[in-house]
């Protein structure tokens, strides 16, 4: 796109970590059928005036799994430090203080988070009350939700 910002999509792409939500759907065909996300992009900023010093992973919902993004990303960028991860998490179920998914799959996405290396985790929208304390619980204060308006700076 332009200097120290790029677009990607899981290139490593395991099916056991996408958001097991089937409420959304493609068509094959004629025929809806549940959406697997293995089209999903998410974007990869060097902040720093070197690629070295780190990148921050946006993604929108993270429909696809954190855990494929971050593996992805680890090996496109192999050894660049992650500064942050930025995105909703897509764990809110029909009200933000319920979930759309197993709070197993919560913490599996979570850990993958912590094992990343990632320094900070913001989480949006999407990410609800309940999974942001599940995941809060395993990230303790690496983790912060993020607000529509509010800026960040690397």
């Amino acid at each position: 796109m332009c200097e120290g910002f790029y677009l990607a999509s899981c290139e490593d792409f395991d099916d056991k970590n996408i958001n097991p939500d089937r409420s959304y759907c493609a068509m094959s065909g004629k025929k809806a059928v549940p959406h697997n996300f293995d089209d999903e992009s998410f974007a990869v900023i060097f902040p720093k005036k070197r690629k070295a010093e780190g990148l921050v992973l946006v993604g929108g919902c993270f429909h696809c799994g954190a855990l494929n993004m971050l593996e992805t990303v680890q090996r496109r960028w192999h050894g660049i430090p992650i500064l942050a991860v930025i995105g909703g998490f897509h764990f809110s179920g029909a009200n933000p203080k319920t979930l759309n998914c197993s709070t197993e799959y919560v913490t599996a996405q979570a850990r993958a988070l912590k094992y990343s290396g990632a320094e900070k985790i913001y989480a949006c929208h999407c990410t609800g009350f309940k999974g942001f304390d599940t995941m809060d619980e395993i990230l303790g204060d690496r983790i912060m939700y993020l607000g529509g308006g509010e800026a960040l700076e690397f």
